[in-house]
């Protein structure tokens, strides 16, 4: 028996096995994102399975348990209220897609997720990204190839030249906003290169940088654009502070916000876009479901999974002047959480949103700016989305928020 031989294949093996559970957590934020939700049950088993061949779980576990407790709190609040449910069946389809945001957390801080299996889940997750950007570019050119008789007729319809940007994201089968909260989060990778060591060359790093900024422009959707122009600036400033900038990272990030301006000047959509705030359906919403709050006191909440259909009756009751594309979703987190279950469901988000900067030893560190990115890109984007009611939000925001988590952790010890 050759045992050298037998060592060096168990070896290989294991190189493999770990590299299975940061590539399938790498991978399911896109393939919810891009491939829609029929795939996500057969990708969570796979990493459930992968999940099995880690070593020291218990250990892992008990030495991260502290980490999993804004998760647990903020479910736990979901399951209480589909106890007192009015609608069981709602409310349990409500809180069925929550137990994502638990199961994740844990399998990440159970598992052996060191630097070195965290930087193949980041490689993973920006070649992934590049790839979409890719295809999308090659069905966006087809599209425009054969099509282009048709788009010149939905301009002149439309009075202006926003129809390929609108549809640009229809072509690939993604909704725009959780396209750019991929595109962010990879920005925040990018930027934070300097300790991440994720690329080498700091020119491919740069250009990844621009072409997925061009990409978050050309899909022009809000919130994330004013988002990923703060992450931008708060990566100056904390660089900066740190003294750890260099002539290539600061003609880098001013070239970006530079190339963000233009291309903010000149998207076609984004004009029509900024215009159309003071008619989006938002505007008349939100004061509504503050009524709503105000009639339960500001405490109690309508019930797990309510909120919309209470919302929708009084709109109904008192006259809904809208017209064209009259629907009831609030597209705010902060509104819907506190219509469903009052002040203890808010109170759960927001201590969900923030718990990571009590982690954080120093707020001002370089260091700290994945966690401090991706803090802002939810904080921010649940008030003009709600993500968190959704199985595609619920699963970007367990991923990236555990896996953050624990690289930082990880930085801390070396």
């Amino acid at each position: 028996m050759n045992v050298s031989g037998l060592y060096t294949n168990s070896k290989k093996y294991k190189n493999i096995l770990e590299k299975v559970t940061p590539v399938l957590l790498a991978l399911l934020p896109i393939v919810v994102t891009f491939f829609g939700e029929k795939l996500v049950p057969v990708a969570i088993v796979l990493l459930v399975v992968s999940f099995l061949f880690e070593e020291n779980k218990k250990e892992n576990f008990a030495a991260n348990k502290k980490l999993l407790l804004p998760y647990v709190i903020y479910v736990s609040v979901f399951i209480l209220y589909s106890f007192f449910a009015i609608e069981v069946k709602l409310a349990m389809k409500v809180l069925e897609r929550q137990v994502s945001l638990l199961l994740i957390p844990a399998i990440v801080f159970s598992s052996n997720l060191n630097t070195d299996r965290i930087k193949i889940f980041v490689k993973t997750f920006i070649i992934g990204m590049l790839i979409i950007l890719i295809y999308s570019v090659i069905k966006l050119s087809w599209f425009i190839y054969t099509q282009a008789e048709w788009i010149e007729i939905m301009n002149k319809t439309s009075g202006n030249s926003t129809y390929l940007q609108f549809k640009y994201p229809h072509i690939v089968g993604a909704h725009p906003t959780y396209w750019c909260y991929l595109l962010i989060l990879a920005n925040i990778f990018l930027l934070s290169n300097s300790f991440m060591k994720i690329f080498s060359n700091k020119y491919w790093n740069i250009f990844l940088l621009i072409i997925f900024n061009i990409n978050i422009f050309f899909l022009s959707a809000r919130t994330p654009i004013v988002v990923n122009i703060l992450i931008h600036l708060l990566a100056f400033i904390l660089y900066q502070k740190d003294q750890k900038i260099s002539f290539v990272k600061i003609i880098g990030i001013i070239g970006t916000v530079f190339l963000i301006g233009i291309l903010a000047i000149n998207s076609p959509l984004l004009k029509a876009k900024v215009l159309g705030v003071v008619n989006d359906e938002r505007m008349y919403l939100w004061p509504k479901a503050l009524d709503q709050i105000r009639q339960n006191y500001f405490v109690l909440g309508e019930g797990l999974g309510q909120g919309k259909k209470i919302l929708k009756d009084y709109v109904i009751q008192n006259g809904d002047p809208r017209e064209e594309y009259i629907r009831y979703d609030l597209h705010n987190q902060y509104l819907k959480h506190y219509l469903d279950m009052g002040i203890m469901g808010l109170l759960s988000l927001l201590y969900l949103l923030i718990h990571p900067f009590f982690r954080l030893k120093n707020l001002f560190s370089i260091m700290s700016l994945p966690l401090i990115g991706f803090c802002t890109l939810f904080m921010l984007s649940l008030f003009t989305e709600s993500s968190l009611y959704l199985i595609k939000g619920i699963l970007i925001f367990a991923i990236f928020s555990s896996i953050l988590l624990k690289d930082y952790q990880n930085q801390q010890k070396t």
